[in-house]
């Protein structure tokens, strides 16, 4: 599963972003706006559940809670966390559903939880900082990010989709020159790989 293609500009995006990180106004917002467009496509595979059942259940919770059926949600969150302890998505997607039944101590305890699990495993700490950028719950995106950040390997596509996430977020709330930091490490950690002529896979 290759996230990279040898079409991308390297040299004009690095330049780019050093003028990021000193620069100002309209053309920082107009310049993330084509690095993201560029990068996304290739620093971000759809990941491969490693159990198509155990995906199916997260995508399903996750159209309960669009609908709003907070108290549903909830209840099958519960007997999914039971049923598969590891996998931390579902206690945050339970907090979700507390969230939106007014219960936000209960739900922030739950993702309390939820970050401590797996604590060696980087690919869960990135399935689920992915699933709680898509939610916009950036605060606790950003802490699953950082948590794949201190994981070995330091090296591979879930690093890279940390920093290219993290970027966005900081981004996002006005961080523009921490912004434009991660987009530097995405990049490098591109180019060491290219440089290898290894290919970034993730394995379910």
């Amino acid at each position: 599963m290759r996230y990279y293609n040898s079409n991308v500009d390297l040299h004009h995006h690095e330049a780019s972003c050093q003028a990021v990180a000193q620069g100002s106004g309209p053309f920082l917002l107009s310049y993330f706006s084509i690095l993201l467009d560029t990068l996304i496509g290739h620093f971000l595979p759809a990941y491969q559940p490693r159990l198509k059942v155990r995906e199916k259940a997260v995508q399903t919770l996750l159209a309960v809670l669009k609908i709003r059926k907070f108290k549903e949600a909830e209840e099958s969150a519960g007997s999914m966390a039971e049923a598969s302890p590891s996998e931390s998505r579902f206690l945050y997607l339970r907090a979700e559903a507390l969230a939106g039944l007014g219960k936000n101590k209960e739900a922030d305890a739950w993702r309390e939880k939820a970050l401590l699990l797996n604590p060696d495993d980087e690919i869960s700490h990135a399935l689920a900082a992915d699933m709680l950028f898509d939610l916009q719950r950036f605060a606790w995106a950003q802490r699953e990010w950082k948590t794949v950040l201190n994981l070995p390997p330091a090296t591979g596509v879930n690093d890279a989709n940390a920093h290219l996430e993290l970027g966005q977020i900081d981004m996002s709330e006005g961080r523009f020159s921490t912004a434009a930091n991660h987009f530097e490490m995405a990049l490098e950690l591109f180019r060491n790989e290219k440089a290898r002529g290894v290919g970034m896979e993730l394995e379910g």
